[in-house]
């Protein structure tokens, strides 16, 4: 009766555990397709606004998703320069001005041209991970610090959140 009981428990645990990963790789944006891909958000930033510097470029929750169920679909890429703010709709390539303020806000100029030698988000993501369980990647910031691009990945974990760098 003891093993029934401890197979059973087992059997629901494992049941739950999956169900629970599946959930969380939903909301983790490491794992979402996005329509507009980081060099199509870059070439709609140079069309609109004809500069070629930036201080930092975020992916994180646009406008949007304040007032959504399904917020990890409303991610925008975010282009700051030292005066103003350039949002792009990751699903639908729509240019947004929102009134998100700026936080931490590098004042170190790099050139979109400088992109070219930087690693694609995805690949900062998953360095971001290694060694995390039971974590979610919520957003990133790339910026240029001393000289060298860095990435900054948002990490929640079921019970708390952190910030992880990584060499761009």
């Amino acid at each position: 009766m003891k093993k029934v009981v401890s197979l059973l428990v087992l059997f629901v645990s494992v049941i739950m555990m999956t169900g629970c990963s599946n959930k969380m790789a939903k909301v983790d944006i490491q794992y979402q397709d996005y329509q507009i891909s980081l060099s199509e958000a870059i070439t709609q930033y140079q069309q609109a606004t004809n500069q070629q510097e930036l201080t930092q470029i975020s992916f994180e929750p646009s406008e949007l998703a304040d007032k959504k169920n399904d917020w990890y679909k409303y991610y925008g890429y975010y282009f700051f320069n030292q005066d103003d703010k350039f949002v792009v709709d990751a699903n639908t390539g729509e240019t947004l001005t929102g009134t998100k303020e700026v936080t931490n806000q590098s004042t170190e100029v790099f050139g979109l041209a400088e992109l070219t030698h930087v690693k694609e988000p995805k690949e900062a993501m998953k360095e971001a991970m290694k060694g995390s369980r039971s974590s979610r990647v919520m957003g990133w910031t790339l910026k240029k610090s001393k000289g060298k691009f860095v990435y900054t990945v948002a990490i929640k974990t079921l019970t708390s959140a952190k910030e992880v760098e990584v060499a761009g």
